[in-house]
């Protein structure tokens, strides 16, 4: 577990290394916001967002 909490910083430190800054805002902050969003998304509209399934009339929660 450790061992994977440092690959994903490294991975964080490399990718704002690696990309401009977008809108005042780094990769990381800008994966940061995406992935706190993410988790706002009810996992059943996410699966049906990613397999372009998604129901705008189906209630998701």
């Amino acid at each position: 577990m450790e061992a994977e909490v440092r690959a994903e910083i490294a991975k964080f430190h490399q990718m704002n290394a690696d990309r401009p800054f977008v809108n005042g805002k780094n990769w990381a902050e800008q994966e940061l916001e995406l992935r706190q969003r993410r988790s706002q998304i009810p996992k059943s509209m996410q699966y049906a967002l990613h397999h372009g399934t998604f129901d705008p009339d189906r209630n998701y929660e």
